[in-house]
């Protein structure tokens, strides 16, 4: 079990705060792939229609949905669209006084569903790598 903790946390100092987090974050992950097996299962879609459209193999589509692997977050916006389902995004802050920052800040933003990202010193535009497209 202690293994679990701290392959979850990804660290080896563990506090009971930060176990509670991981835990919490280990049962949204599970929920997300549990809601996005259900929304295969309803559009009626094969797991190797999946893995076709998606261009991998129908056992990683299996070990995604078996929660034995991890699906990047590009995996998965591709695993939904080739579906139909909706992924729905969210990040909320646990500490009080970064909560009230975040929601000032994302309700400001509230029309577009948009949060404005200021890149750091380590992000360059896309003409200084080649663009977009």
């Amino acid at each position: 079990m202690d293994n679990l903790i701290l392959d979850l946390l990804g660290e080896s100092s563990v506090d009971r705060s930060s176990i509670e987090l991981a835990a919490k974050n280990h049962r949204s992950q599970r929920h997300l792939i549990e809601g996005l097996a259900n929304a295969l299962k309803v559009a009626g879609v094969s797991i190797s229609s999946v893995a076709e459209k998606m261009g991998e193999s129908e056992y990683l589509v299996c070990q995604w949905l078996d929660g034995d692997r991890d699906l990047t977050l590009s995996q998965l916006r591709k695993f939904a669209n080739s579906i139909d389902a909706f992924v729905d995004y969210r990040v909320t802050s646990l500490s009080e006084s970064a909560d009230r920052k975040f929601k000032t800040m994302t309700s400001s933003h509230a029309s577009n569903n948009w949060v404005e990202w200021e890149p750091g010193p380590d992000h360059r535009p896309a003409e200084m790598i080649g663009g977009l497209g």
